[in-house]
């Protein structure tokens, strides 16, 4: 009693209200207060005794008798609940005390997680004893109510607050009865292997809302008991049901629980379910299906497509039979997107004129860019007015630039960022217009195969028919306003009822006869006529004229038509066009997921640069989509063929699905793995007995999280070869993980720079709505604790407090943060801080965003404020904008790159020194400048793919015990003026699985200093001689012994090549026959002048017995053909650096007679060549023959004395060596005769017989001198 009285003083003196209190307090109030009615008081004896009176007496004293009985059954009620209330509250003390003393419960915490507590007005400490606990809040980081309820279902029945019966009843007390505090502090997945906490099934009443809700789970046939067990091994191995982990645990964790529905999409589709916290698929099933959300990703299926769309099969190809004229016209509003225009644009497999129309701010960057990558085009750029999205410069293009041709594609940059699921509407329109050189063949043919099909467009974009508005004036908001521009302007084309469905190209991409929308002649359309552009998504004017397209054609008497092809026709064209099959490797990538983040990036990059430069066969197995829902697949399924595992397992089990993907791929080299986590899949891969590679993007506190014992054990067991992508992280793997350097490899990280032009700011800030007054600092990456985004809105409360004004910091990236708010608290915590510091208009958080270098170049600055992070990538697309990098120091590798000139390198999360490096660069604008440029020269010279990916290529190789495709033997020699060209155009080729051996014949210029300069190149070595071997064939002949290649180039010192030369060529050698191919030359002098345009020109190929004709076009034939029509002449070859070999055709050749000849040596190697095989021929000029004074050539052309006894020695041993038909010889005479001689008028015909005797073959061979 006495312990109860003190609990009620307590009560009291700690401002409660005490209930009993104010309830006899307010009977007594009530009782004797007046009442305002007729039984106020009691009636009064002394009444009228009058028969009325008596009996209104007798009522009111009934009715007085009824109001004291209730009364006194009120206060009896009154009293009752009171003492419960009161014995409520001597409950709430005690429990309070509990854990008070606990130390589990803080204060601070709960107000922070939970800020509705705040609102409602009570102490936060009640609000948990009786609300909190039971909800499933957590009193502080040491204690998981939802774990503790979920472990002990009896509690949750019995409605006790969890950490109050775990104190008194729980796990919570020792031997001796005491309670220990420190025992209950783990959370839910550290028992995950303890099933004896997972009481599923008991205690649980089948009525209960948890119960109902888990059945519809189960029932809904979005839940996969099989696939949630095979996909969540942790899971099965904790032996909890899956559908209860599901419903209380999995959706939390992003985990899926079926293939039908996809967790992290649903909820960062829809935020309204987010912010409400609820399960999404309960959501889902109850609400979100009937309101049309999706489950999933849209996914449209490919034979429905096929079965509704006119133009289907890639195969259907005829060759052309005349000339046509084709031009392509795009309206590249978005400049970003030039490189991927570029890629659809090499697609096409015709001539073709191209019309590009952009804003006046972009057109001096696109007249660059095109002029740089596309110098041999007829391009024609022209700004225009921002209106009319891309229809208006459309209708001004066809009436100045486009009736003259026969067939024109229209395209243009669309965005369509108001919908998620139409982020890949404009690739499906391109993809399906000018996806691959077969598609645009097949469509070229149906035009030439009907003289009345007019128009031809893509299937509408399938979720647009999901949607229902793929047809007609389009939906209800804008129907009507797109017919009334239609009747208003094209009345004559009678438009269609405001209700009937029709066809049009949606997204206005086509193929198109000019003369199927000659209509547009007619109209006399003006600027004002359309709209200012206000982001509409429909019912303007240029939204009519795209639906009355079709409806053009057919007033004009033409036909359109739908197409439609399947991914695997799209992307089975290697974009390079390298098909080498002696060449080619198969690469098995691993990749933990296909999340827009930097170590998908990186793989991605891989991806590209192999597929661009080599001939090898790529194939990514996903382990997942990844959080964001897989937005990186179209990239990838660009490069390589992707297997998404997840997807496997949705239908097999884990070996059945491995089994597919090794019937998918066959036999693989190698096994690249991209991030630790893709060890989680190696145990199912030994099978395919290939060297295993993995290439680590994670530091040590990253690894402990994501990647368990299990994995790192079964990495170790399996990996042969390991790539660090920063100094700490290989420094991390030997110190923390026992890595032997011999295993170990550096390759940092890198980006594909694209096409740069120093940036309009001032523009770029309008765009994207930046403040355009004030020095802005961007930050970027996903928002989650590693990223430091807490760090980034401190140090910005920090500049301000410092004074500083005029500034903005700003955030590209998606929000993840609360996927990982363990120990870093909600979201929510953060934009609370933002407003406590007043930063609300100066930390600006933009989202995710396509291409945030775009956004960068708006920029001042970059801020890194990372707690770790191995070597970001956005860092190094910063410094390609000239934006220098703030970092800390011992948070990854960024600080090696920023070093003293690119930034400022302060200490680790010392934010006070951040502030003071931004502020120091806000006020010194020429600082900034200069470390800007030195961030970007310095990523140009160190961090990009054509640096990087050799680099792994050389390890992959190493990995193999595999050689190059190619070896590049460069024989120099007093070169040094022309060498840098020549191995620019080696490293520039198209294709790259190269080696390149550098062999210097003891030059006595700086040959040997300029060709160290390449030395960092991994694919490059250089080997001299110290004295002078005599011979350019002696040199030819080192390297071909050196060489390891299936191929071998000997690319002279002083000649260069075209970038296509090597991809040109080396398809032909999948012929197995052919021995040697080559290509025609420019001939060059010393200034890069041509000086002989073709050799076809200057006689070269007359005399011969073929006709000139013939090397006007490409050709395969026999080698002793060539030989015994051609080559018996003269050397028709006049240039080794134009000549691609097989180097198995010099396993038995024997050099010993060959390199003694000082001008017709490599005339007798091609001879002894084709002897064994075929030859193939390019008429294309793809090499750089350079004569000048120094060349052999030039050096000789004097030399009668030792070029005609050398030509006499070689017809010699043709006429020995093969059958030469009687008109080759007389040609063989002629030519010596006719060519040699006019070198050398001064010549007597008497020295001429003296060294070539041209009465018979019969004379002694002349000693050569």
């Amino acid at each position: 009693m006495h312990e109860n009285q003190n609990a009620l003083k307590d009560l009291m003196t700690s401002g409660r209200e005490d209930f009993l209190r104010e309830q006899l307090d307010g009977a007594d109030r009530k009782e004797n207060s007046p009442v305002e009615n007729e039984f106020s008081s009691a009636p009064s004896p002394t009444a009228p005794d009058s028969r009325g009176g008596k009996l209104m007496f007798c009522r009111r004293n009934i009715a007085f008798r009824v109001q004291r009985l209730l009364r006194w059954v009120k206060r009896w009620l009154l009293a009752i609940l009171s003492i419960n209330k009161f014995r409520s509250e001597i409950t709430y003390c005690k429990h309070a005390r509990l854990l008070k003393k606990s130390g589990y419960f803080d204060k601070d915490f709960y107000v922070r997680s939970y800020p509705d507590v705040i609102n409602s007005g009570l102490n936060p400490i009640r609000h948990y004893l009786l609300y909190g606990g039971l909800e499933g809040r957590n009193p502080s980081d040491l204690f998981d109510s939802s774990s503790y309820l979920i472990y002990n279902p009896g509690v949750a029945q019995s409605g006790v607050n969890p950490l109050v019966h775990f104190l008194l009843h729980g796990n919570g007390k020792n031997e001796t009865g005491e309670i220990d505090y420190k025992k209950f502090s783990e959370g839910y997945l550290s028992r995950l292997d303890n099933p004896q906490f997972w009481p599923y099934g008991e205690n649980v009443s089948s009525g209960s809302l948890v119960d109902a809700e888990i059945q519809m789970i189960k029932k809904s046939g979005y839940f996969d008991a099989d696939y949630y067990l095979r996909v969540n091994a942790d899971v099965k191995a904790s032996g909890i049901a899956p559908e209860f982990h599901f419903y209380h645990f999995g959706w939390k964790e992003r985990r899926n629980p079926g293939p039908l529905f996809e967790t992290f999409y649903y909820l960062s589709t829809y935020a309204d379910v987010k912010d409400m916290g609820v399960n999404p698929l309960i959501h889902y099933i109850k609400f979100g299906e009937a309101e049309g959300r999706l489950p999933k990703p849209f996914e449209y299926d490919e034979s429905q497509c096929i079965a509704e769309a006119d133009i289907t099969d890639a195969d259907m190809i005829e060759p052309i039979e005349k000339p046509i004229k084709i031009a392509v016209v795009c309206h590249l509003f978005h400049k970003e997107l030039a490189d991927e225009f570029m890629m659809y644009f090499r697609r096409i497999p015709y001539p073709c004129d191209f019309y590009i129309t952009t804003s006046e701010q972009s057109l001096s960057y696109l007249e660059e860019y095109f002029g740089q990558k596309m110098k041999d085009v007829n391009i024609n750029i022209r700004a225009v007015p921002n209106l009319g999205r891309d229809v208006a410069p459309f209708l001004s293009m066809f009436s100045d630039c486009l009736r003259n041709y026969d067939l024109v594609c229209k395209v243009h940059s669309k965005k369509s960022s108001h919908n998620k699921e139409l982020e890949g509407w404009r690739t499906y329109l391109l993809e399906n217009l000018l996806g691959s050189r077969k598609i645009i063949k097949r469509i070229i043919t149906a035009f030439e195969a009907d003289e009345r099909l007019g128009i031809v467009w893509p299937l509408p974009f399938p979720y647009l028919k999901y949607l229902g508005i793929h047809l007609g004036w389009g939906p209800a908001l804008s129907r009507e306003k797109n017919r009334q521009n239609a009747m208003l302007y094209f009345s004559d084309l009678q438009p269609p009822a405001l209700d009937e469905p029709f066809h049009f190209p949606v997204g206005n991409m086509f193929w198109f006869r000019p003369l199927a929308l000659s209509y547009f002649n007619t109209l006399k359309f003006s600027q004002k006529d359309f709209e200012v552009e206000s982001g509409d998504i429909d019912g303007a004017l240029s939204h009519t004229i795209e639906r009355m397209m079709g409806k053009m054609a057919e007033m004009a008497g033409y036909k359109h038509k739908t197409v439609f092809f399947p991914r695997e026709v799209v992307h089975s064209e290697r974009e390079s066009g390298i098909d080498f099959r002696a060449g080619s490797r198969k690469i098995l990538f691993i990749a933990h997921d296909l999340f827009r983040a930097g170590a998908e990036m990186i793989l991605l990059h891989i991806l590209n640069w192999l597929k661009r430069h080599t001939a090898y066969e790529l194939t990514v197995v996903a382990i997942k989509k990844g959080n964001d829902g897989g937005k990186m697949l179209t990239e990838y399924r660009r490069a390589a063929k992707v297997i998404l595992l997840d997807e496997m397992l949705a239908h097999h089990r884990e070996q059945e699905a491995f089994d597919m993907i090794k019937g998918l791929t066959g036999n693989v080299d190698l096994i690249y793995g991209n991030t630790i986590l893709s060890a989680t899949v190696y145990r199912w891969l030994v099978g395919f007995g290939a060297p295993v590679i993995t290439h680590i993007h994670e530091l040590e506190e990253s690894i402990k999280i994501y990647a368990t014992p299990e994995i790192r054990n079964q990495m170790k067991k399996t990996t042969a070869t390991y790539i660090a992508c920063s100094l700490p992280v290989y420094n991390n793997l030997m110190v923390n993980h026992g890595l032997e350097p011999a295993i170990l490899h550096q390759v940092d990280e890198f980006i594909r720079p694209g096409f740069f032009e120093p940036a309009d700011k001032i523009h770029h800030r309008q765009m994207y709505g930046l403040p355009t007054d004030k020095a802005i600092i961007w930050g970027c990456g996903t928002i989650y604790w590693r990223k430091g985004t807490d760090l980034f809105i401190e140090t910005a409360g920090i500049l301000k407090n410092m004074g500083i004004v005029d500034f903005v910091f700003c955030w590209i990236g998606s929000n993840h943060w609360n996927n990982e708010m363990a120990d870093w608290g909600e979201w929510q915590m953060q934009e609370k801080r933002i407003s406590e510091l007043q930063l609300e208009d100066i930390v600006l958080f933009t989202g995710e965003k396509e291409n945030p270098k775009e956004y960068f170049k708006a920029g001042d600055m970059f801020y890194l404020p990372s707690r770790e992070d191995p070597y970001p990538l956005v860092c190094l697309e910063a410094a390609e904008c000239e934006l220098p990098v703030i970092c800390f120091a011992d948070a990854g590798g960024m600080p090696a790159f920023v070093e003293e000139d690119a930034g400022y390198i302060v200490p680790y999360l010392d934010i006070m020194k951040a502030a003071e490096a931004i502020g120091q660069l806000i006020s010194d604008k020429e600082t900034r400048i200069k470390k800007g440029k030195a961030a970007r020269n310095k990523m140009l010279a160190r961090h990009t793919d054509d640096i990087a990916v050799p680099q792994i290529l050389k390890i992959c190789h190493a990995a193999m015990k595999t050689a190059p495709a190619v070896s590049v033997i460069v024989p120099v020699f007093n070169q040094a003026p022309f060498l840098r060209n020549r191995l620019d155009s080696i490293l520039k080729q198209q294709f790259r699985d190269v080696e390149i051996i550098i062999l210097d014949d003891a030059s006595t210029d700086n040959s040997l200093e300029v060709a160290s300069e390449y030395l960092s190149h991994p694919a490059l070595r250089i080997i001299g001689n110290e004295t002078n071997s005599g011979s350019p064939l002696r040199q030819w002949q080192k390297g071909i012994e050196m060489a390891r290649g299936a191929l071998v180039w000997i690319a002279e010192g002083d000649d260069y090549a075209s970038h296509d030369f090597l991809s040109s060529l080396i398809p032909a050698f999948n012929n197995l026959a052919v021995m040697m191919a080559y290509c025609a030359s420019h001939c060059v002098d010393e200034n890069d002048v041509v000086s002989n345009e073709h050799y076809l020109r200057s006689g070269h190929y007359d005399g011969l017995g073929f006709p000139r004709e013939r090397w006007q076009n490409d050709y395969i034939t026999d080698g002793r053909q060539e030989i015994e029509n051609a080559l018996a002449v003269r050397n028709i070859i006049p240039n080794v650096s134009a000549v691609l070999f097989r180097r198995s055709v010099f396993d038995h050749l024997d050099f010993s007679g060959i390199s003694g000849l000082k001008t017709t040596g490599d005339w007798k190697l091609y001879l002894s060549v084709l002897k064994q095989g075929s030859l193939a021929y390019f008429h294309q000029h793809l090499n750089f023959h350079r004569i000048h004074a120094k060349s052999v050539i030039g050096a000789t052309k004097n030399e009668a004395a030792l070029t005609v006894p050398e030509y006499y020695h070689m017809h010699r041993f043709i006429h020995d060596e093969f059958e030469i038909p009687k008109n080759i010889r007389k040609l063989m005479v002629e030519s010596v005769e006719l060519n040699l001689r006019n070198l050398w008028p001064e010549m007597t015909d008497d020295k001429f017989e003296q060294y070539y005797d041209v009465r018979t073959f019969d004379l002694p061979e002349k000693a050569l001198s």
